[in-house]
């Protein structure tokens, strides 16, 4: 198990796509931020 899918609300699919943009953990993502983490995943997948 991926060390984001520990968090509530991020499952296997997300936990992949997260840390296919560069963020691999939970403090990470809280650095990032929701509005930055999106933009991310919108850069790789524009169908996100």
């Amino acid at each position: 198990m991926r060390e984001l899918e520990k968090s509530p609300n991020i499952g296997k699919v997300s936990a992949e796509k997260l840390e296919h943009v560069g963020i691999t953990n939970i403090e990470e993502l809280r650095e990032a931020g929701s509005r930055e983490a999106f933009m991310r995943l919108k850069f790789v997948d524009p169908t996100t």
